[in-house]
């Protein structure tokens, strides 16, 4: 794709405001930024008083540039750019050269309620036109049945994903219904091509180094086993305990002698010697916990699995986000290990407004909006971001507090993957531990706030194995 500007950028400025005030100005105007004296002028429109001394002092820096103001009371929301000038304005504000503000933004909305039209209709037609411009390639995966090479199907995917996020952030600040409209189909389009890319046979594309720590993680997920079949998956966070769902463990009444371990499954590749362990003390979340987790403690007859060392695995004290790449390791087959690869963060615990409203109007039918609006809720008085918290009755647990802490991901995982550890691809550390999800299905989309895989977020089991002394 060529270097178009595809979505607006954000120049976002918050001022405290003086309680007593009447009620605050509101509005939008957008142009060519006019400094004249003490004075400035956004296209043929003198900025309120109210805005203050900072708002005047960062439009002064932007003077020359065309740029859209939303503005309410003593805030407000610097849209940029309006004319494609995207890289100029990056400039003004210091950006530094390696970095291309369209796929990563540095500024983003807080701290006002104003939205504005969305700024400039050229820009409109770029996005527009930048996906017609990736239709050509993806045609001749779906239908000529060419095959790209690596470099053209990793960038076909990178455009996709661009579009994707520059038109889904663009509509949040829209309010013309039409261009909304326009703008959220090109968004859901680009979504769904991006995934059947990611499911082309060779569109997996992975260094040496990635895979070796993924089988190498994938060696910390273990078999738990009752009267020799698999009943879900755990993993080790230490040299004595792992952990796995509170509900692979329900109505079995004693855990340490139903219960064992099996380091490579109940089938382990040609050449590899399996371990089976013992079940010598557990651990469970009290059942009024939102956390469906528990730890169990083993003890190998003989000595310690082979290189077990290695089979602890690290979990990371931080929230997944919107988009990130994962991969889930369990025993979803019954008796061998299985990996889930090209997994991505569709509904992370933790959004942004801003990431909210995006979420919120990607959803196609009233009963998915229905239970988004359920159960993404503010996370507390002092924040405006949104959590996601479901509940039993959400995975066929039975329940209906809304109470769950939950990220959302699109997997082909399945019962037996409860327990298992949800890795980044980023880091390799564990982000969460899977724990439900619904019905899978076949198409190009294959999920939907009404169908998808869920997993606790890891600072949150973190912080429940340290409160149990399992962890220091």
């Amino acid at each position: 794709m060529q270097s178009r500007s595809v979505g607006p950028l954000l120049f976002a400025l918050c001022v405290t405001g003086c309680s007593g005030a009447p009620a605050p100005e509101a509005g939008y105007t957008e142009g060519r930024v006019e400094v004249a004296g003490n004075n400035v002028t956004v296209g043929s429109r003198p900025l309120p008083a109210a805005l203050g001394t900072d708002v005047a002092g960062a439009l002064r820096t932007l003077q020359g540039l065309d740029v859209g103001v939303a503005f309410r009371g003593t805030e407000a929301d610097i849209l940029s750019p309006v004319n494609d000038q995207w890289r100029a304005f990056a400039d003004k504000v210091d950006v530094p050269d390696d970095v291309d503000p369209r796929v990563r933004p540095l500024w983003s909305a807080t701290g006002t309620e104003a939205r504005a039209t969305f700024p400039d209709q050229q820009q409109l037609e770029d996005l527009t036109a930048a996906y017609r411009s990736v239709e050509g390639p993806f045609a001749q995966v779906k239908t000529t049945g060419r095959a790209l090479d690596p470099k053209e199907l990793s960038q076909l995917r990178k455009d996709y994903e661009l579009l994707e996020t520059s038109a889904y952030h663009t509509a949040s600040f829209t309010t013309d219904t039409a261009q909304q409209e326009l703008l959220i189909r090109i968004a859901l389009e680009s979504q769904r091509k991006a995934i059947v890319l990611a499911s082309y046979p060779d569109s997996i594309l992975r260094g040496q180094d990635f895979l070796e720590a993924m089988l190498r993680n994938g060696k910390g997920a273990v078999a738990i086993t009752r009267d020799k079949a698999v009943i879900g998956t755990g993993f080790l966070v230490s040299s004595t305990w792992l952990i796995t769902n509170r509900h692979v463990l329900a109505g079995i009444s004693d855990l340490t002698n139903a219960l064992t371990i099996a380091f490579e499954g109940l089938k382990p590749p040609a050449g590899v010697r399996g371990t089976t362990c013992a079940i010598v003390d557990h651990k469970v979340a009290d059942s009024q916990s939102p956390l469906d987790v528990a730890a169990l403690r083993f003890r190998c007859a003989a000595q310690n699995p082979p290189l077990w060392k290695d089979r602890i695995l690290r979990m990371a004290n931080r929230n997944t986000t919107l988009n990130e790449g994962l991969y889930v390791v369990g025993y979803q087959g019954g008796p061998t290990r299985e990996f889930a690869d090209n997994v991505k963060v569709r509904y992370p615990f933790r959004v942004t407004d801003q990431e909210h409203t995006g979420l919120r109007r990607g959803e196609l039918t009233a009963s998915a909006r229905q239970l988004f609006d359920q159960f993404y809720q503010r996370c507390d008085a002092a924040t405006t971001d949104w959590c996601y918290q479901s509940s039993l009755d959400r995975w066929g647990g039975g329940g209906n507090a809304v109470n769950i802490p939950t990220i959302g991901f699109d997997s082909n995982t399945g019962p037996n993957n409860s327990g298992s550890p949800v890795f980044s691809g980023q880091d390799h550390a564990v982000v969460g531990v899977f724990f439900g999800g619904a019905a899978d299905h076949q198409n190009e989309v294959p999920y939907s706030f009404e169908r998808h895989e869920a997993a606790l977020p890891s600072p949150l089991v973190l912080a429940w194995l340290k409160k149990e002394k399992i962890l220091p």
